[in-house]
C-alpha cells in the first residue's frame, strides 16, 4: 500500500490531468509555496492558492493549453514526496519535452511546498521564454512587457530572437518559422 501522502500527490496530478482545478486546490494548503526555477516567464516563487493559479494560467496561456504531465514514478520518505515526471507542451509549432522531478512538502495532510527540478533547465527556460516578433510588438504597443514574463522584460536577461544570450544549440533545436538574425546565431 503507498503511503497517504504519496497517495495525496498522485491524486493532484491525477485531477490536474483532467482539468479539475478546484480538487488539485483541495491538496494544497492555502499558503502553499510553489518554486519553479530559471529565468523563463513561468520561473518564479509563489505564495498561496491565488498565486499558483496565476502561474497555471501563466504556463497554459503561453503553451495554448498544450501542457501534459505523464507521472512515471511517486515516492515518499520522511513528509516529503517525490514526483518522476515528463512534462511536455508545444508553442509556435514547437514541441518541447523533459523529465522533472518535483519534490513535494505535505504536513498535515495537505501540500505545503513544491519545487521543481528540470532535466535541462536552459532548454525549457529557451522554450518557455521563445517570443515571435507578434509577441514583442504586442507588448511595445500595450506596454505589456511584464506580462511577457521576467526573463524578457529586459533586453540583458531576454532569451528570445535577437539575443546574445540564444544559442546556436537552440536554434538548431527549434528551427524557428522564420530565420533568425544572424546577429543572434554567433
Amino acid at each position: 500500500m503507498a503511503h497517504p501522502d504519496a497517495e495525496l500527490i498522485a491524486r493532484a496530478y491525477d485531477a490536474f490531468g483532467r482539468g479539475d482545478i478546484p480538487a488539485v486546490l483541495d491538496v494544497f494548503a492555502p499558503d502553499i509555496t510553489w518554486h519553479v526555477p530559471g529565468r523563463s516567464p513561468i520561473s518564479g516563487d509563489y505564495k498561496g492558492h491565488d498565486e499558483v493559479l496565476g502561474h497555471f494560467a501563466n504556463f497554459m496561456e503561453l503553451c495554448g493549453g498544450t501542457l501534459r504531465l505523464d507521472v512515471d514514478e511517486v515516492a515518499c520518505d520522511g513528509g516529503r514526496v517525490y514526483v518522476y515526471c515528463t512534462v511536455s507542451a508545444e508553442r509556435y509549432g514547437q514541441a518541447w519535452s523533459s523529465p522533472e522531478i518535483h519534490v513535494w512538502r505535505v504536513v498535515a495532510g495537505r501540500a505545503v511546498e513544491f519545487r521543481e527540478f528540470q532535466g535541462d533547465q536552459q532548454t525549457e527556460d529557451e522554450f518557455w521564454s521563445y517570443m515571435t516578433d507578434l509577441d514583442v510588438k504586442k507588448a511595445l504597443v500595450t506596454g505589456a512587457a511584464s506580462g511577457l514574463g521576467k526573463a524578457n522584460a529586459t533586453s540583458s536577461s531576454s532569451r528570445g530572437p535577437g539575443s546574445r544570450t540564444w544559442t546556436k544549440r537552440a536554434w538548431k533545436r527549434w528551427r524557428p518559422i522564420s530565420a533568425p538574425p544572424q546577429s543572434a546565431v554567433t
